[in-house]
């Protein structure tokens, strides 16, 4: 759900540090993860192509392959301290993705 996902940004502190986020969830797309069409549907409503997206996420099962299936690029995130996950997002955002301006959905 949506309303997780703003919470979860807001207490590991990427709410803060980065450009505003879109934020979607099931109740938008019509599909939920593991499902590859929630990443497809992810890539329909911000209107790029799945080669430009990436799923950042903690859960190989339901992060990774999926996300892949679906055409993104993934990375899972292993536990770790809250730094070095800022750090690998920071890294990951700086490579040559594509730049949107986000938006509310």
């Amino acid at each position: 759900p949506i309303e997780i996902g703003r919470r979860v940004l807001r207490v590991i502190g990427i709410e803060a540090l980065m450009f505003p986020l879109t934020v979607l969830g099931p109740e938008v797309l019509g599909a939920s993860k593991p499902q590859p069409e929630f990443f497809k549907q992810i890539a329909r409503q911000l209107e790029l192509p799945v080669d430009a997206c990436i799923s950042i996420g903690d859960r190989e099962f339901s992060d990774g392959p999926p996300a892949l299936e679906a055409g993104f690029a993934g990375a899972i995130i292993v536990p770790g301290s809250r730094n070095e996950t800022l750090q690998v997002i920071r890294q990951l955002l700086a490579s040559d993705f594509v730049e949107v301006e986000t938006r509310e959905i």
